[in-house]
């Protein structure tokens, strides 16, 4: 009660463009090596690490094969309701939805 995580995995060589976050979340790599673009920053991630992301987007090149959890403080236990109030979908996100 109280507590999302979600997983995310990244095989080695993706770019990941993530949704934008509406809020500060935890973060924690669990395995892997990462860069991540945030503000016009590179910052290169080894696992284990974890941090406070803050409420934007990031872009995520997976060096090597990557889990990722998001820590999120809800209630909520809905998949779809939990995203709807965390994360803000980019425009072309939406559009590449209605399409399929």
């Amino acid at each position: 009660p109280g507590l999302c995580i979600r997983e995310r995995g990244c095989p080695g060589g993706s770019l990941i463009v993530g949704h934008k976050h509406k809020f500060p979340n935890m973060s924690m790599i669990v395995s892997g090596a990462c860069v991540v673009l945030e503000d016009g920053r590179l910052t290169e991630i080894l696992a284990p690490f974890i941090f406070v992301g803050e409420a934007r987007r990031k872009v995520i090149y997976a060096l090597t094969d990557v889990v990722w959890l998001n820590i999120l403080a809800t209630d909520l236990t809905d998949p779809a309701e939990i995203e709807a109030h965390f994360v803000e979908p980019s425009q072309a996100y939406q559009e590449a939805q209605q399409c399929s």
